[in-house]
């Protein structure tokens, strides 16, 4: 007998301590059991005759997925099992279930970061978006004629760096539509440690910023290290050199476009390449439906997407656009293209690319101009994000 369901307001303990079984050892003081800056949770946990066994967690948020389009996200963290009920397919009846919830609840697309990438993929998600991991020694960065224009944030400058981080977040998908909780998690101080922020004024206004809390004399890392213009990194990079008293190197994570490289080229720069998160689309017509394609292009194709654990999504789609607008309506027609809704998902996130995409064998191209317009629909800017639950 296996039950799954919403989890009860009465039933968070139970959950705290199966998250903290999962992912942190035991422990009994849980950080965001009390955190009133925590989004809102839904949990789906997973009975058998001995009792809960099993559980998955979904986020509510909102993500930017380029200029012009905000579409709401669900999160998926704290999926766990008890290690005695492992192996009965516990964890994967709690996701399924999740996709449904997430699809009542209008949250289109989804996001996680996996313990395992294989699971996931099973289910639908797979890997978008490509993380720069950069680590310096803090000695390397030379000030900047500009770097004079760093000042130490204050409380005034909130709004502004708000609206650096959506004009920014607005050049790539995949970046969360911050609330108030969410930058309060980010900028506020907390019981244990001070949190510093820094701009850079152009003469645009705050075109740049870096934030960081805790560190060591060995290294920092930076909790978010966001410029608009290379001007503003360049200047802001000479203010991590100012930091060489206190630390000797510094960590932080970019965008795969990144210029860095544009105003430090150096041995000593170290930069990994990683896969970013994994990503899935809930609702093809509700996601589709609202993106947004470049104006200046129209077209039409019929795709095939196979979607196992979601029948609304799974068959053939009629898929037209023009003036920024898509249309989809069930079709049966011969597919000019067909593939897996973890594919779909990939190239609706824009990394990888939709060519990327069918070099590795996970598009099947039935009809070259149906391919292109399917190209041309979903063109844009690429996956990114810096938030992480």
């Amino acid at each position: 007998m296996m039950e799954v369901r919403l989890m009860r307001d009465d039933e968070k303990e139970m959950a705290y301590a199966l998250a903290s079984l999962a992912f942190m050892q035991g422990l009994r003081q849980i950080p965001w059991a009390d955190d009133p800056n925590q989004p809102k949770a839904s949990g789906y946990g997973v009975w058998d005759d001995r009792g809960f066994q099993a559980q998955a967690i979904v986020l509510s948020y909102r993500v930017h997925m380029g200029p012009d389009v905000v579409l709401p996200l669900g999160g998926i963290a704290g999926v766990a099992c008890k290690p005695a009920a492992r192996g009965r397919g516990y964890a994967k009846a709690a996701l399924v279930r999740t996709l449904q919830h997430m699809r009542d609840e209008g949250e289109v697309v989804s996001t996680l970061y996996p313990f395992s990438w294989e699971f996931y993929q099973k289910l639908g998600w797979d890997w978008a978006g490509v993380n720069r991991r950069c680590k310096a020694a803090t000695q390397t960065f030379e000030p900047a004629p500009d770097t004079d224009r760093c000042r130490e944030a204050s409380k005034d400058d909130r709004p502004l760096i708000e609206a650096a981080y959506r004009r920014f977040a607005g050049r790539y998908r995949g970046m969360l539509d911050r609330d108030e909780k969410k930058w309060n998690t980010i900028l506020d101080h907390t019981p244990e440690r001070w949190t510093y922020a820094y701009v850079y004024e152009g003469d645009e206004g705050v075109e740049g910023y870096l934030t960081y809390s805790g560190g060591s004399g060995e290294s920092t890392t930076i909790r978010e290290f966001i410029c608009l213009s290379a001007r503003a990194q360049r200047a802001m990079l000479g203010l991590l050199g100012r930091l060489d008293m206190q630390t000797k190197h510094v960590e932080w994570t970019a965008p795969a476009d990144d210029l860095l490289w544009s105003a430090v080229c150096s041995y000593d720069v170290d930069t990994k390449l990683w896969p970013m998160t994994q990503a899935r689309v809930v609702d093809v017509e509700g996601a589709l439906g609202r993106w947004v394609p470049d104006r200046a292009l129209s077209g039409r194709f019929v795709m095939r997407i196979a979607d196992e654990h979601a029948d609304w999504n799974d068959g053939v789609w009629e898929v037209e656009f023009s003036d920024g607008a898509v249309q989809l309506t069930r079709s049966t027609e011969t597919p000019q293209l067909a593939m897996h809704i973890r594919a779909f998902s990939q190239a609706f996130f824009g990394t990888p690319a939709p060519d990327d995409l069918r070099r590795a064998d996970m598009i099947e191209v039935r009809d070259e101009p149906g391919y292109a317009a399917f190209r041309d629909c979903l063109a844009g800017p690429i996956m990114w994000t810096n938030d992480f639950f």
